[in-house]
């Protein structure tokens, strides 16, 4: 009897390092590095989730296509296995005459473990972590050097334990035995990775954990014939009772979003490049929410009865920030740190001072201050891999970079629906979680936990005043708003937000003047997208952009219910994807501003926890953090050594010759270590002094200096301060000694 392959899911994936490695980020170091390793926020290498998935996802391939050889004794796209294969990746095919279909599987990006690199970070190590080799181009005819060749590449130092999980992307709990056989056969199968793996790079070992039964599984394959791959799982996953019975007034509940993993919320493509947002849209979330709270909610979703907003930065109170509003100013060239808005809409500016508009995309506002926002993004670089050349090519589109939210920032979103509607504490049990969002999830991207930070409210105050006939009013949009014309184009104006405020009794019509320079700051927000389904664009939505405000005069009023209603509840289109969200407020409102943008570190990224100490039991990881330790000693004895060695050498002093000989010295005391070496280099030191034109151009200190060193092992590291390596002599740091020469005399 057979055991069929079991796979759960996550499952934990090890990569063992057993050479040093390069995965690079398509750029360098300028003054030095021609192809730098890619590295994670915190400053050590990693392996990024689309390269281990384009790994495994080769491996399998072939895996498949042999399955397929041996069983039909002819290997085709549409074989049994390749079905899988398919099933697991997803992805079109070759000739392209297959419809994209999305991946059964997620694999997670590949790093060291939270505890050794907490250790790492705290030790500022983490440059000590990579190597660099040089390299050049030989000419097949000459045998020697091509010139212009000479390049430079950083790779990351072998011994390394990288750690990622394999998960089915549907959340199910376990891999059907096809897919997971598929799965771990490839993790066998792939020894390499990364650039240079030809020429000896990027040799490795990868494990699964739980270790498969090779033997039982294997056995298995041989004899079964795979039926065809079960659809994919249908997003709506979530089955609830029938919602409830929807009531006048709204309900809210705030979430928390801490991401982490680097999220894509594209905004658009320029050339090579794909943008992000500095928020995640309503649009993206509301798909996860409806998944999570249930199927049955699709009615509510096209009624606007369910509304989910844009997850934007977390403010000093916890609190969601706003889009920085449209007409704020401030000087160009502030004289403190602490400067007062200029509000055009109800402000006249200073005529003798240059103003600005305000660089932070958001804004958070506590009593009368205001601080602004700004997101931590990160560029990473990515190529498309050729399958059949193994390395990017313009035919399978190259070489491209993607921005994202870095790991680390909070956000903030709120979910409103109508009273009734929803049970709060099934809302609260079923929003809570793992959530993945926005593109490229399969590669690594898009992963957010999500907590509820406070008790649903039973009203979100949107509208602070109701005004009579005749008052003039300050129309805020908080986030973008979908309108139309009576042609039903989009139309991004004050005249047609006026008439969406018409409602029992009530109208408006833009003012035409007003205590400010201007009457209207209105912003167009324009928002591309892509049906994966259809293959093809969305059509383009323009709408009055969020952060857009203008006034408003109240030319009739009707019943307050109605206008509170209407403004509570959104107006526009496409009210569940967080579009409609307005205030209205009084004109008064002028705030003394402190502006400026938080930094990077503090508005988002990575945070380790250094308390974290490496257990006894990571024996692997304890030797990886050894040899990083003895290679950053190593580095600081070198630094050390050709800063310090020979202070008293003059400049241009001595000559190349001389300097090659004391290289030469060097060089025999760490091949010929032992007494013979250095009563060789002593007979040298002995005749140098002894040659007038050789000593006049070294000085006497000079000469006393590597005399000291030769006849006292010990002094080099008392000299330096540093403790000295183990198996590390005077004789070995003869090329540091040479070199230290070498910087002396450019003192």
């Amino acid at each position: 009897m057979t055991t069929e392959p079991t796979m759960v899911s996550p499952a934990a994936l090890t990569i063992t390092t057993l050479s040093d490695w390069h995965i690079g980020t398509g750029a360098g170091i300028p003054g030095g590095v021609d192809r730098s390793v890619i590295r994670d926020p915190g400053g050590l290498p990693y392996m990024p989730a689309s390269s281990l998935t384009g790994l495994v996802r080769a491996s399998a391939k072939t895996i498949a296509l042999a399955l397929d050889d041996d069983a039909l004794d002819n290997a085709t796209p549409d074989g049994p296995w390749m079905r899988w294969f398919n099933w697991l990746f997803g992805g079109l095919s070759e000739q392209g005459e297959r419809a994209p279909g999305p991946a059964a599987v997620k694999i997670s990006a590949a790093r060291l473990e939270p505890a050794l690199r907490a250790v790492l970070v705290q030790e500022r190590l983490t440059a000590d972590t990579t190597i660099l080799r040089a390299s050049t181009a030989i000419d097949d005819a000459t045998g020697t050097a091509d010139d212009k060749t000479l390049r430079t590449v950083e790779y990351a130092r072998k011994g390394a334990r990288l750690c990622a999980s394999i998960e089915r992307a549907d959340g199910n709990a376990t891999f059907p035995p096809e897919a997971a056989f598929l799965l771990a056969a490839a993790a066998k199968a792939t020894e390499r990775f990364g650039g240079k793996r030809t020429r000896g790079a990027g040799r490795c070992s990868l494990s699964l954990d739980p270790a498969p039964d090779w033997k039982a599984w294997c056995r298995w394959a041989e004899t079964h014939i795979p039926a065809d791959p079960p659809p994919m799982a249908n997003p709506i996953g979530r089955d609830t009772t029938a919602p409830g019975v929807s009531k006048p007034g709204w309900e809210s509940i705030d979430l928390a979003v801490v991401v982490v993993e680097p999220v894509a919320a594209e905004a658009e493509r320029l050339g090579n490049t794909l943008t992000t947002r500095p928020l995640i849209p309503g649009t993206v979330l509301l798909a996860t929410a409806h998944q999570r709270l249930g199927s049955n909610l699709g009615p509510a979703i096209a009624a606007g009865e369910l509304q989910v907003s844009d997850a934007v930065p977390l403010g000093r109170t916890g609190t969601r920030t706003t889009r920085t509003p449209a007409g704020w100013l401030i000087p160009k060239r502030p004289t403190t740190d602490e400067t007062r808005i200029c509000d055009t809409l109800t402000t006249q500016p200073d005529t003798d001072t240059q103003m600005q508009r305000l660089s932070s995309p958001f804004v958070d506002t506590v009593g009368r201050e205001a601080q602004g926002i700004a997101v931590a993004t990160s560029i990473d670089a990515h190529a498309v891999i050729d399958e059949r050349t193994g390395r990017p090519t313009a035919a399978s589109g190259g070489l491209f970079l993607r921005s994202a939210i870095r790991p680390g920032t909070r956000l903030g979103v709120t979910v409103r629906w109508r009273r009734g509607l929803l049970d709060k504490r099934e809302v609260r049990e079923a929003l809570s979680g793992r959530w993945h969002v926005g593109t490229a999830r399969h590669a690594g991207y898009g992963a957010v936990d999500v907590t509820v930070s406070g008790a649903p409210t039973v009203r979100s105050a949107r509208c602070d005043m109701l005004p009579a006939a005749g008052d003039l009013i300050m129309v805020e949009a908080r986030s973008d708003v979908l309108l139309r014309n009576g042609r039903l184009r989009w139309d991004p104006t004050p005249s047609s937000l006026a008439a969406a405020l018409q409602v029992g009794g009530w109208t408006f019509e833009p003012a035409e003047s007003g205590p400010g320079a201007d009457t209207a700051a209105v912003t167009v927000a324009r928002r591309d997208s892509w049906h994966a389904g259809w293959s093809l664009p969305r059509p383009t939505l323009c709408a009055i952009g969020a952060g857009s405000r203008m006034l408003l005069r109240c030319t009739s009023a009707g019943p307050s219910d109605a206008l509170v209603d209407l403004v509570e509840r959104g107006i526009g289109e496409r009210l569940a994807e967080g579009f409609g969200e307005i205030r209205l407020s009084s004109t008064d409102d002028s705030v003394d501003v402190r502006i400026y943008t938080i930094p990077d570190d503090a508005a988002g990224g990575s945070r380790v926890d250094t308390r974290t100490t490496l257990g006894p039991h990571n024996e692997a990881d304890q030797q990886y953090l050894a040899s990083v330790r003895q290679a950053a000693h190593r580095k600081g004895v070198q630094l050390a050594l050709t800063t310090a060695a020979l202070p008293h050498v003059e400049p241009n002093k001595p000559g190349a010759s001389q300097l090659g000989a004391l290289r030469s010295v060097g060089v025999s005391l760490a091949l010929a270590p032992g007494p013979g070496a250095r009563d060789r280099a002593r007979s040298w030191l002995g005749a140098l002094r002894d040659t007038e034109r050789r000593a006049e151009k070294w000085n006497a200190a000079t000469l006393d200096h590597i005399a000291a060193f030769l006849n006292e092992p010990e002094k080099v590291w008392r000299e330096l301060d540093l403790e000295p390596i183990e198996g590390l002599t005077l004789e070995t740091l003869g090329w540091y000694l040479a070199a230290g020469a070498r910087n002396g005399g450019a003192q």
